[in-house]
């Protein structure tokens, strides 16, 4: 589910006012998608990110760190966004 996400994008969603989002300006009412695949085969949140390694999910495996060590973004994995 991580290599290849059930969706390769999520729904459009829209902002409530216009705001700047990781040096991103974002006009309210603008329509935005994140992409899902690219974001759960990041290279700076995942080692070997094209490779399956269901190590990967284990706390005491060194794959469950970021490539240069330390915890990934919580939202790395998020196959369904919390739906």
């Amino acid at each position: 589910m991580r290599r290849n996400a059930p969706l390769h994008a999520s729904n459009a969603a829209c902002m409530s006012k216009d705001m700047t989002v990781a040096g991103v300006h974002l006009q309210k009412d603008e329509a935005f998608y994140i992409m899902i695949q690219q974001v759960q085969n990041d290279p700076k949140q995942w080692k070997e990110p094209k490779s399956f390694i269901p190590e990967r999910f284990d706390v005491k495996s060194h794959y469950y760190e970021k490539p240069g060590g330390g915890k990934r973004n919580p939202f790395a994995f998020s196959p369904f966004l919390g739906g």
